[in-house]
């Protein structure tokens, strides 16, 4: 039916409460429809609904991170219609904030990497911040996983290549292999072959593999957080932001995120959740 429309314009066509079809599709998570939408109308995605909600911060709110990824490749860094950008601002810091809580912490630190200034932005719908809102998932780090006896065992011995694993999902870096580094390359790769053969065999084995990988970027996206508030050289949105994290993070028992923030910024030992020392 779609590919009968005539006139792409058609396509951008709303109900009564000014959602268009690429808002549906991003609800659903029917990444195909997307791709043929946005073939038709490539200035589709740009589309707000009345409530500031793109089709790609809807499908981060629904949590499908197949068709996010894809709308992130396909939405521009501005609106049609009022000139503002969907990576900035409150706008912004809805994305980053609704992608945490989907658990998607690669495409997190896509985003945090591609425009920093949304680590220090509050968003719309919580008035939070992007590492004060993962400081509320203890999930997303080891301590906060629940691992039974044997799982504590094992997941040290799972191996992930750290350097792979934190590759954009976006834009993947082409791979370079040097000739110093071929022996150790040949080495991992016998490990992770026996590894990959008993993920294979042992689902649970698999899920602990990708769980460490969800840590490593949950990790990551701290540190680089982190690193960004103390880039600003503002003590005010440091203790703000650091310190909001911080107390969140205590509270949820997150050791990883808390010991970070006191790393880049120790004074915050003494953050008491209002004055700015």
């Amino acid at each position: 039916m779609i590919m009968e429309v005539g006139d792409p314009q058609m396509l951008r066509t709303s109900n009564c409460y000014g959602t268009n079809i690429l808002h549906y599709a991003a609800k659903v998570g029917n990444t195909q429809a997307a791709r043929v939408l946005v073939s038709k109308d490539p200035e589709i995605a740009q589309f707000q609904h009345p409530i500031r909600h793109t089709a790609l911060k809807l499908a981060a709110w629904h949590g499908h991170r197949e068709t996010l990824c894809y709308l992130l490749e396909v939405t521009k860094d501005v609106y049609i219609d009022r000139g503002i950008s969907p990576y900035q601002d409150e706008d912004g810091a809805d994305l980053l904030t609704l992608t945490i809580t989907a658990g998607f912490y690669d495409v997190a630190l896509y985003l945090v990497n591609m425009y920093p200034d949304l680590v220090t932005q509050k968003n719309n719908i919580s008035s939070q911040t992007g590492l004060e809102t993962l400081a509320a998932k203890p999930n997303a780090f080891q301590s906060g996983s629940k691992l039974g006896f044997w799982q504590q065992i094992i997941y040290p011995w799972i191996p992930v290549n750290r350097e792979k694993a934190l590759e954009s999902p976006i834009l993947r870096p082409s791979q370079v292999v040097s000739a110093q580094n071929l022996i150790t390359k040949a080495s991992y790769c016998l490990n992770f072959s026996f590894w990959s053969v008993l993920q294979y065999f042992a689902p649970h084995i698999k899920q602990m593999h990708d769980t460490k990988v969800k840590h490593i970027y949950a990790e990551e996206l701290v540190k680089q957080m982190c690193a960004t508030v103390i880039n600003k050289g503002d003590h005010a949105i440091a203790w703000d932001v650091l310190g909001t994290a911080l107390s969140t993070a205590a509270t949820h028992g997150i050791h990883e995120l808390t010991e970070q923030c006191i790393h880049h910024y120790p004074g915050l030992i003494y953050y008491d959740g209002i004055r700015c020392l």
